[in-house]
């Protein structure tokens, strides 16, 4: 009898075991953060700190802060008169912005200046903001130095219009963003470059 109580303690005992130090074989997989350097970041609290960190990702080359940025349903557009390839930006969404992006990032060669982007506020449209959306308008200028890539040793000018809206969380995200150009020279638009680059 006595036997037969210690058999069930062990038996208790091995049980719990197995349970506490083995994986659940049913749970979910957490979906893996992307790779790259982490950077500086503020959380995005108002529409003007999701332009700050987009600005910031680029500096600090961090695709992980530059896809915080985009909303899930994030989409790019630019102006088909301006471009050769009008179709190219009708399925631009987030996975492609990303990829693009990480594109832009590898041509930077190590210990070389690096990437500079700017926004300036324009002065001619005012940004509308509301509780739950905005569309700001920013003036851009983008410079990667070091490039491993010709069509990026051009600065790139122009305007974008930026929509976002506040999610759940209570966090801003970018959910549309387009480019237009602006004459100045020979530079480029950001829409132009993304499409020189051909990624």
């Amino acid at each position: 009898m006595k036997k037969r109580g210690n058999f069930f303690i062990i038996t208790i005992l091995f049980l719990t075991f197995l349970g506490v130090a083995c994986k659940n074989p049913f749970a979910l997989r957490k979906s893996e953060e992307p790779t790259g350097k982490v950077g500086r970041w503020e959380i995005p609290t108002s529409p003007q700190k999701v332009i700050n960190n987009l600005a910031r990702a680029y500096g600090d080359e961090s695709l992980v802060n530059f896809s915080h940025c985009l909303d899930e349903s994030f989409s790019f557009s630019a102006p088909e008169e301006s471009l050769r390839s009008p179709s190219l930006f009708q399925n631009w969404d987030r996975t492609r912005e990303v990829e693009v992006t990480r594109g832009i990032f590898s041509q930077v060669m190590p210990d070389s200046l690096s990437i500079f982007l700017f926004f300036e506020e324009d002065s001619l449209i005012s940004d509308e903001v509301f509780t739950e959306r905005a569309t700001l308008y920013r003036r851009y200028h983008l410079i990667v130095e070091g490039s491993l890539n010709a069509p990026l040793s051009h600065p790139a000018y122009g305007l974008a219009c930026f929509r976002l809206i506040l999610g759940e969380d209570n966090l801003w995200r970018l959910r549309f963003w387009r480019d237009e150009p602006v004459e100045r020279g020979g530079a480029n638009s950001w829409a132009a470059l993304k499409m020189e680059l051909g990624w």
